[in-house]
Formats: C-alpha cells, sequence, structure tokens
C-alpha cells in the first residue's frame, strides 16, 4: 500500500485489489471502463488516477463515495457511483475539491477492466430515407 498525504489530504493506494477488498456489502456490477491515460486531479501533484481505479472517500468517519472512474476527458472525470450504478460526469474541479474535502481517500487499483471495442462497421445501405408524403 502506497500513502500520499499532506496538509490538507491523505490517499491510500490499495494495489492488487479486488472487488472483495472495496467497502461494499452485497453484489456490485462492475462495468467496463475506457482505455484512456492516467491523470492527476487539479491541484494535486500524486498520484495518478487511472480508469479501473475504485476511489472510496471518508468523511466524519464514514463512507462519503465509491466510485469507479470509468474515463477522463478534457474537463470531467466520468465515473460510476457503486451504490447507483449509473454513470456520472464531474467537472475536473469538482472531483479534485472532493479529494481534499475528505477525511481520507483509498483508492483501490485496476478494479474495472478494459471495454473491448466491439467488432462492428457502418452500413449506409440500412439507412433509408422515407418517402416525403406531405409537406410540413
Amino acid at each position: 500500500m502506497q500513502r500520499f498525504a499532506d496538509d490538507r489530504r491523505e490517499i491510500y493506494v490499495h494495489s492488487g485489489a479486488t472487488v472483495e477488498d472495496l467497502p461494499l456489502t452485497g453484489e456490485v456490477p462492475i462495468p467496463p471502463v475506457a482505455k484512456a491515460e492516467p491523470f492527476i486531479p487539479d491541484n494535486m501533484k500524486n498520484p495518478k488516477f487511472y480508469p479501473g481505479d475504485v476511489i472510496a472517500g471518508v468523511v466524519n468517519g464514514k463512507v462519503a463515495f465509491v466510485e469507479l472512474i470509468v474515463d477522463k476527458t478534457e474537463n470531467e472525470v466520468i465515473v460510476t457511483p457503486l451504490d447507483r450504478g449509473t454513470p456520472t460526469f464531474i467537472q475536473d474541479n469538482m472531483f479534485s475539491a472532493r479529494i481534499f474535502r475528505a477525511d481520507r481517500v483509498h483508492v483501490f487499483e485496476s478494479i474495472g477492466n478494459e471495454v473491448e471495442p466491439p467488432d462492428v462497421e457502418f452500413d449506409i445501405t440500412k439507412l433509408k430515407t422515407p418517402a416525403e408524403e406531405r409537406p410540413r
């Protein structure tokens, strides 16, 4: 386990973690994640976060959030809160602000697997243009 700490935050990185190591009870489906480069949140120097990592924030001795990092866009981080299962877009500054507001953050490495690209091609012949019936 690695520890990153300063006067504003405390982050623990758990290598080799599995779904059983997460602070959850019950079954949780882990959706696939994007193949993307690691990133460092705003106003931080370390650690790097990767799609597939699960972050758990603790505030006042209670788990405040447990989220799978799904992807990173230019200005947002896409996460899936594991208690809801619905992807959420979080602005970069809000993502890092939550890390600074938490008493401590645990990062569970490589919980999510990269999505396999589908084996499809676009076929223009399947797009039919309807005949115009009446002007509208």
